[in-house]
């Protein structure tokens, strides 16, 4: 098994259904898991793995592998957040629940939840950067002395 089943599979139910039968049911509970994390999106296939749409946009797809069950994107959060998914982390973007410990179902749908409120094309929350935020509650700095002595007025 090299992961993705072959691109003739059409829907998650069929992607599931080809799957080897020692990972059949964890693909059956991890799609519980971010059906259940996100009731209004639309299943679909998309580059060969269930993806998981809100208004037309992905948020998150899942792969089932012979050694593990891969989530895409994760898109980095919360202090609180990375320390949950800190020990899947196997790239930039990706979080890898490997198949020979308990798979974390419930960290699956918190992360399809965390994706969903940074799906591309939501406005990320408005955040000032420090700088913005010194330069805001500084008092504006007033020269005390003339940068140019041709700037003094000799009237």
């Amino acid at each position: 098994m090299r992961g993705a089943p072959p691109a003739a599979v059409e829907t998650v139910a069929a992607y599931v259904r080809s799957l080897p039968k020692a990972v059949r049911d964890v693909a059956k509970r991890v799609r519980a898991a971010l059906r259940g994390a996100l009731p209004d999106a639309r299943e679909t296939i998309r580059y060969k793995m269930p993806a998981y749409l809100v208004d037309g946009k992905s948020v998150v797809y899942f792969s089932v592998w012979k050694k593990h069950v891969g989530v895409y994107p994760v898109y980095p959060g919360s202090a609180t957040f990375e320390a949950a998914v800190a020990a899947y982390r196997s790239g930039k973007d990706t979080v890898r629940f490997p198949l020979d410990r308990p798979v974390p179902y419930a960290l699956i749908a918190r992360v399809a939840k965390h994706q969903r409120s940074h799906a591309p094309g939501k406005a990320p929350a408005k955040t000032r950067s420090a700088r913005t935020a010194v330069a805001v509650a500084s008092p504006r700095r007033v020269p005390t002395r003339p940068q140019d002595s041709r700037d003094i007025s000799r009237k």
